[in-house]
């Protein structure tokens, strides 16, 4: 139990120290993925192949930097997660009743005070952020390519 709150207090002090640079850092990359990739797009279009690929390689070195930042966050919380499965696990087996109860006390505080990484208590980093950003990039890419059709066609 000690363990869990040493985990569960080191996750809100890095939250507290790290909340501002997770949000900054996860805005560039977001930022960073849409404009590369952009910017691939009108370079291969323009014919230009090489300066295409560099963007690409850039899109996928933000793209992949994302996905290590948000998995190592992710891996706190299932290790949290893991905790309350074997918490549930030895509550069901024969153990003294002190025992029980006090693992049941420790059970119904562990689900209110789950530790996940967050950005200014907009949104947590967790594995389903990575399809939701896929989202949100293919849809503000399509949208800056039809910008850029409309102004071709005027």
């Amino acid at each position: 139990m000690d363990i869990y709150w040493l985990l569960v207090d080191a996750v809100h002090e890095a939250n507290a120290f790290y909340c501002i640079l997770i949000m900054a850092t996860t805005s560039y990359l977001f930022f960073s993925i849409v404009i590369n990739l952009y910017y691939a797009v009108l370079t291969y279009e323009s014919g230009n192949n090489i300066k295409s690929i560099f963007e690409l390689i850039w899109a996928l070195a933000s793209v992949s930097y994302m996905v290590v930042m948000v998995r190592s966050a992710a891996d706190v919380t299932k290790s949290a997660d893991k905790t309350t499965m074997t918490i549930c696990k030895t509550i069901h087996r024969d153990i003294d009743t002190a025992m029980r109860t006090q693992l049941e006390r420790f059970l119904l505080q562990v689900s209110h005070d789950r530790p996940s990484f967050c950005a200014l208590q907009l949104f947590k980093l967790k594995s389903d952020i990575l399809t939701k950003v896929a989202g949100a990039v293919t849809t503000y890419l399509v949208i800056l390519l039809q910008f850029q059709n409309q102004d071709e066609e005027i």
